[in-house]
């Protein structure tokens, strides 16, 4: 689960049985995350930060291994950013965190099949973490400025979006064990008006990478984004296809029932993006196959999202004074729809993820910045585990 994640305004996540309305007091702070609305990042590339690990958290993990998330922290202010392990009890709720210095401000979080990665967006460097259980497997690096977005991974070859740099990356573990070969595919042909398609989430499907390539010209969508499919045995890109929709900047995620869904968000003030469902033909074979709901319905430019069922999604939203909520949306039937306002808070939203019955977000809120983690059905967060920079990400590890 990852798409490509802001870090606009805080909100509090909470679970979506009977959530009350509630309006959005947030503010906007301008900060990006590294990708997107439609800009470059404007990080400057430092040094690494350290690895010394912390333990943020309380309470304990009462026998196995519990459901286990992989966080970032960032503060673009001071170029400060950490990586984070959340460990959560499902029979106890109590939760645990460790904190691993990394970055240089501006990181990102993805999960693969056989590794998790935390990228450092301004200073190009990856790190690797082995599945299940996150252990180091190494760092590798792309050029400075290839701002690197997402990542996965098919048949141990790891595969890296690169927003700055019309590429995606490749890395191939060496001889050694914790080193890596490292090359890039050029990805320029597929937006003949600048040179860079703007590369960004990331999916394996079937000895397949899929990417989606916003296509930009500006920092705006006047050509309708694509998805391309590049052949993990040989790295050869396909022809990609077109989504039928502009600006496809808020992620590539698979509903509960596995299927893909791209989010997009058009032009900002508009509300013409949406989530629209893929029809897989094939491996690596997609086709646009109508919208779950559109920003119109939703009633506010999309940021954000997860599906929660074939006709459910919870979504982050701006509104026209640039504020955010966090909205849940259920179609009913055709032509009928209900939309509630969930909680929310300022000034930072720090991306949300799903797993089983537990929902987790990050709070920018300065008195209450960390990690709130909900059960399904409860209002208030049953676990708080503070961090010392701003929570920049987060996806669940499988």
């Amino acid at each position: 689960m990852q798409p490509l994640r802001f870090t606009l305004l805080c909100l509090f996540l909470t679970a979506c049985g009977n959530p009350p309305a509630k309006t959005n007091n947030g503010n906007n702070n301008g900060n990006n995350n590294g990708t997107n609305n439609g800009g470059t990042n404007n990080g400057t590339s430092a040094t690494n930060n350290g690895t010394t690990t912390t333990n943020n958290g309380t309470g304990t993990n009462n026998g196995g291994r519990g459901l286990v998330a992989l966080a970032a922290s960032a503060d673009f202010a001071t170029s400060e950013s950490a990586w984070h392990v959340v460990t959560i009890d499902p029979d106890t709720t109590d939760a645990t965190s460790t904190t691993t210095a990394f970055g240089t401000g501006d990181l990102g979080v993805s999960v693969g099949d056989r590794w998790a990665y935390v990228l450092d967006r301004n200073a190009g460097r990856i790190q690797v973490l082995s599945t299940p259980t996150l252990e180091d497997a190494g760092v590798f690096d792309v050029d400075p400025g290839a701002n690197p977005q997402f990542a996965t991974d098919v048949d141990g070859k790891i595969f890296v979006s690169l927003y700055g740099s019309s590429a995606v990356a490749v890395a191939t573990p060496d001889a050694s064990a914790t080193g890596f070969d490292v090359s890039t595919i050029d990805l320029a042909s597929y937006d003949p008006t600048d040179g860079n398609p703007e590369a960004s989430a990331i999916a394996a499907d079937e000895g397949f990478v899929l990417v989606v390539l916003q296509t930009l010209t500006e920092f705006s969508g006047v050509e309708n984004s694509q998805l391309l499919a590049i052949r993990a045995e040989d790295d050869a890109p396909g022809e990609a296809i077109d989504l039928g929709v502009k600006n496809a900047q808020a992620g590539l995620e698979r509903t509960p029932e596995g299927q893909l869904t791209v989010g997009y968000t058009g032009d900002y003030g508009v509300l013409d993006g949406g989530v629209v469902r893929l029809r897989r033909n094939g491996p690596g074979d997609f086709q646009p196959d109508g919208d779950i709901v559109t920003e119109e319905q939703l009633g506010g430019d999309l940021l954000d999202y997860v599906v929660l069922g074939p006709h459910e999604v919870l979504a982050v939203i701006s509104l026209e004074d640039f504020s955010t909520q966090l909205v849940w949306f259920v179609d009913a039937s055709e032509g009928d729809f209900v939309l509630e306002t969930l909680p929310v808070s300022s000034p930072g939203f720090a991306g949300l993820d799903t797993a089983a019955a537990w929902w987790v977000a990050g709070s920018r809120q300065p008195a209450i910045q960390g990690f709130e983690i909900f059960v399904q059905g409860a209002v208030e967060p049953t676990e708080h585990i503070p961090t010392a920079l701003p929570p920049a990400g987060i996806v669940f590890i499988d």
